[in-house]
């Protein structure tokens, strides 16, 4: 299970090399995760609600998308640390985003605009990490972590 969650996040990563791909996807299966993280990388299925917030749920998938767009600044910090920081960006972000949706700002030209630009970038995301995924089998990864780790 640990094999298809990493390759299920590094799908959403749009630029990385192989050596980057196979070498996250090896040092995700080798790290122990605290224990009330530790679902995310194992059992708990991307989907899988973690919190909610004002009826609207957190899930594992948008925890990983969060950690895609703050991992400059969150990615050296410990994998619990992380995964807190990470939930209470996401808390910030449905209460904010409430808060603007309530002032009418869901048709503003300008939220307009960065709602094309985001699809765009993430249709590229998508697009992307599914054609790099399909470079990188199974066999690659056992063989860079037998070698590597």
């Amino acid at each position: 299970m640990a094999v298809f969650h990493s390759y299920w996040r590094l799908a959403r990563r749009s630029v990385f090399s192989f050596t980057f791909c196979v070498a996250l996807t090896a040092g995700v299966m080798s790290t122990a995760l605290p224990a009330f993280a530790q679902s995310a990388a194992t059992d708990e299925p991307p989907n899988a609600v973690i919190a909610k917030v004002n009826g609207v749920p957190i899930t594992y998938d948008d925890i990983a998308l969060a950690e895609d767009e703050l991992m400059a600044m969150v990615g050296k910090l410990p994998e619990g640390r992380r995964f807190e920081i990470l939930v209470g960006h996401m808390v910030d972000r449905i209460v904010a985003s409430q808060a603007a949706e309530k002032a009418g700002l869901a048709q503003d030209p300008r939220v307009l605009q960065r709602v094309s630009f985001m699809q765009r970038k993430a249709m590229q995301d998508v697009f992307i990490g599914g054609e790099l995924l399909k470079r990188v089998t199974d066999a690659d990864v056992e063989a860079y972590y037998a070698k590597e780790i």
